[in-house]
């Protein structure tokens, strides 16, 4: 696993209710096997989201009206978890039928009708919602996140509907979510070559599976990611998503000044689109520029504040600056709406380390299960930084280094080694690997403030100058950890004209 794509894996899902009947299975024929009419896919309202905004309330609301009042929605199942969705006429059908005996409907547009319960309750969440943005707390009521392209959708109505499960299986992310995502999405673009939101959704998908499974090449899921991406450019050369997908691939080969250029032209073309803002973080993440990034996240979460994949890219960098209110807003991702992914897993075992509740790192290593392989050693870490002992850490470190060899993520070798404070050992991890794989994933843990020794080092210099970072400091400015170490010979290299 890796930090690659900081949105990852699907949230855990506790729906109760399944219609497996709505669910559209295509035949070898293209028919659909299933006794239910085939709807316009176009009209689906796919999400708690999508369908709050058209009945005009919150999306806990909703979700309140379905299960006290029978609010129409539908839910398709997958292997693990479903998704839900609703037709607008439905929707509308159920809010007339909840208007009062002798009131009129003449004048009101459906998504603008409310209910008298609701024009009741409104002050209060009104004042509630002010509450929870006071506090910089924001309810996550929806796991799903909104989709990265407003849909023109397709003549073919089966191939919309292939196209609109693909993309809402993407979003949930995961292995299984990711892997049928391809497979519909691949399907919908094999009816409908035209469908040119589908073949950018199927870029980003392709983009994102090594994350989830290892038996995916990063070579197979660039080259077919890129190909989907030109293809759908190709066809609309105004969408936003493929061009994320070129920039992040930039970013991943260490091409700084191009990753930037295409995030700046995606920006130009979707500016209102908050995942092209996530995935622009991971950029000036990468580099060390916090300020950047976290100007970049906040727009993300002002576009769309109930996105868990945004609130735990902003959790993960107050792991930096605040450790109390990082554990809790990871503790609210994990524990409070099941988003369990590997990311927030691994920030909640650093902030019970950069607490020292040592006890706490080693239940929470018990209860790992995205990368079992390493737990044993992470524990050993675990143990040593708890002992202090010098020569307990240098065992530890001779094991990461072994381990990183057969496979051990480098960014999470080298975190262990660099805060057991072994600087040397941790840069023979970087370098082996910028020597192996050309670049260090995830660099950001280099720049943590945790552990600053390794910094003030030549060795240190020479990678930020072979990673690139160095030419892209000196025409973008140094990063802002540099008015803390001046003197580091990186920074000074990085303010050299």
């Amino acid at each position: 696993q890796s930090f690659r794509e900081w949105p990852r894996l699907s949230a855990s899902s506790v729906w109760l209710k399944a219609l497996a009947q709505t669910e559209l299975v295509q035949g070898s024929d293209g028919t659909v096997e299933n006794d239910e009419p085939v709807r316009d896919a176009r009209t689906r309202l796919i999400g708690w989201k999508r369908i709050s905004g058209h009945l005009g309330c919150s999306d806990r609301t909703a979700r309140r009206w379905e299960q006290d009042e029978a609010l129409p929605v539908h839910r398709q199942l997958h292997e693990s978890k479903s998704t839900v969705f609703a037709f607008p006429d439905e929707l509308d059908a159920w809010l007339a039928s909840r208007v009062p005996s002798g009131a009129s409907e003449e004048g009101i547009a459906p998504g603008s009708r409310v209910m008298s319960n609701w024009t009741r309750a409104a002050p209060l969440i009104v004042i509630a919602a002010l509450v929870a943005a006071m506090i910089g707390f924001v309810a996550i009521s929806d796991p799903i996140p909104k989709a990265p392209e407003a849909v023109e959708g397709s003549s073919d109505p089966i191939a919309a509907d292939l196209f609109e499960r693909g993309r809402a299986l993407w979003l949930e992310r995961g292995k299984v979510p990711n892997t049928r995502a391809i497979k519909l999405l691949e399907q919908a673009v094999e009816r409908d070559p035209s469908h040119a939101e589908a073949w950018a959704a199927l870029s980003s998908a392709w983009l994102t599976i090594p994350t989830y499974d290892d038996d995916i090449s990063d070579k197979l899921s660039v080259d077919k990611a890129i190909l989907a991406a030109d293809r759908a450019l190709t066809l609309d050369p105004t969408l936003g998503e493929p061009r994320v997908v070129k920039a992040t691939i930039a970013r991943r080969n260490g091409d700084w000044f191009r990753s930037e250029e295409v995030f700046e032209d995606a920006l130009r073309a979707a500016p209102n689109n908050p995942t092209v803002y996530l995935w622009y973080t991971e950029h000036y993440r990468e580099l060390g520029m916090v300020e950047e990034a976290k100007a970049l996240i906040d727009k993300a979460l002002e576009l769309d504040p109930n996105s868990p994949p945004a609130q735990l890219e902003r959790a993960m960098n107050m792991l930096q600056v605040d450790i109390d209110e990082s554990t809790q807003q990871l503790g609210y991702l994990w524990f409070d709406i099941g988003f369990q992914t590997p990311v927030v897993w691994t920030g909640l075992w650093m902030s019970h380390i950069f607490a020292q509740d040592f006890e706490r790192a080693q239940a929470w290593v018990a209860q790992n299960t995205f990368m079992p392989q390493h737990n044993d050693l992470m524990a050993q870490y675990v143990g040593a930084k708890q002992s202090g002992h010098r020569q307990a850490a240098d065992t530890v470190a001779d094991d990461i280094l072994e381990a990183h060899t057969n496979g051990l993520p480098a960014w999470l070798g080298f975190f262990m080694i660099a805060d057991l404070g072994l600087p040397d050992k941790a840069l023979d991890l970087a370098e082996r690997e910028v020597e192996r794989a050309g670049q260090f994933d995830v660099s950001v843990v280099m720049f943590d403030r945790h552990y600053p020794a390794h910094r003030q080092t030549e060795r240190f210099a020479n990678l930020t100058e072979r990673l690139g970072f160095t030419e892209y400091w000196r025409a973008r400015g140094a990063p802002p950890i540099c008015k803390n170490e001046p003197e580091a010979p990186y920074c000074r290299r990085a303010q050299q004209q």
